[in-house]
This record gives C-alpha cells, sequence and structure tokens, in this order.
C-alpha cells in the first residue's frame, strides 16, 4: 500500500484522487484481462463441445459404416456359399454322368474289343494250321454285367475316378479297365 503525505488536516487530497485513478485504471485493466480470460475460457470450451459432438459424429458414422460392410460381407458370403454348393452340386452331377458314360463306353469297347480280338485270334490260330480243339477254350466274353457285379463295377469306379479328395484328381484308364476286367465283364 502506498503512503500519503500527512498534511494539516489528513492526507494530500490530490496525491489520494491520483492514487485512486491509478488504483481505478489497474483495475480495469484486470478487468479487461479477466474478461479475456472468460471469453478464452468460452472459446475452448465450446471449440471442446464442438470436438465432442464432432468425434461423436465421426464414431457413429464409422459405426454405421462398418453395420453396412458387415451386413454386405455377409450377403457376399452367402451368396458365395449359395454358389459353392451350387458349383459342387453341379460338380457332383457332371462326376456321376462321368461315370455312367465311362462305364457305357468300358463295357461296350471292352465287349465288342474282346470279341474281335478272340474272333481273329482264333482265325489266325486256324488259318497257321492250329488245331483249335486241341487248345483250351478261351474264356467266355461276358454280356451285361448283373447286379451285384454292377455295384462292384460302380464302386471300384467311384473310388478311381472320384473329384474333390485331398491329392490330386485323376484317371486312370488302366486301372478302371482292369476293374472291369477284374469284375469278368
Amino acid at each position: 500500500m502506498k503512503d500519503f503525505t500527512i498534511v494539516r488536516k489528513g492526507f494530500d487530497t490530490t496525491e489520494v484522487d491520483t492514487y485512486i485513478v491509478d488504483l481505478e485504471n489497474e483495475l480495469q485493466k484486470k478487468d479487461q484481462l479477466i474478461e479475456e480470460y472468460r471469453n478464452r475460457e468460452n472459446a475452448i470450451n465450446k471449440a471442446v463441445i464442438e470436438a465432442q459432438l464432432t468425434a461423436d459424429s465421426i464414431i457413429a458414422k464409422a459405426r454405421e459404416d462398418a453395420a453396412h460392410l458387415r451386413s454386405d460381407v455377409v450377403a457376399e458370403m452367402d451368396s458365395l456359399r449359395s454358389e459353392a454348393l451350387k458349383l459342387r452340386s453341379n460338380l457332383v452331377e457332371f462326376q456321376e454322368s462321368y461315370n455312367r458314360l465311362l462305364r457305357r463306353y468300358l463295357y461296350n469297347s471292352h465287349c465288342e474289343d474282346m470279341n474281335q480280338i478272340f474272333d481273329r485270334l482264333e482265325q489266325v490260330l486256324s488259318e497257321s494250321g492250329v488245331d483249335l480243339e486241341s487248345l483250351s477254350p478261351l474264356p467266355e466274353v461276358q454280356g451285361e454285367p448283373n447286379e451285384a457285379q454292377k455295384t462292384h463295377i460302380v464302386n471300384d469306379l467311384s473310388q478311381t475316378t472320384r473329384v474333390g479328395t485331398e491329392t490330386d484328381a485323376h484317371f486312370n484308364l488302366d486301372e478302371i479297365s482292369n476293374a472291369l476286367i477284374d469284375s469278368k465283364i
């Protein structure tokens, strides 16, 4: 606090008035600073609130986008699953048709080829002077297989020509022919 000069009737009024003006000026400056700090505080609070609202909006949008993306992925997976099942069904149908066609071809070619081979062999032997009666008879080429033979052949072919196993699928016609021959077709 300021020391005032003592005059006869009290303190010097000019000094006191000057000091009061100085105090008022300083108080006004402090009030201005306080007002500036309050304005800054309000601006900061407003910025924090706006940032929070923006963050909430971004999070809500991200959650909405994630939900849409998730539903799109689930729909795509369902579509792919359905397509894979359809492809599998088509592949199984193709394999079954292929096996039937292969069985028909091998049966027909086996019977026809074997009859032709036996006929030609007997002709060559006969022409070369071999007495065919002295030879043991040739095995008989069987006609269409019975149901038990068909089941055995189908099982052998299915194991030989299976598609979709862990190993590479391949078709060995020699093995199929041997299976047919072993089943006496």
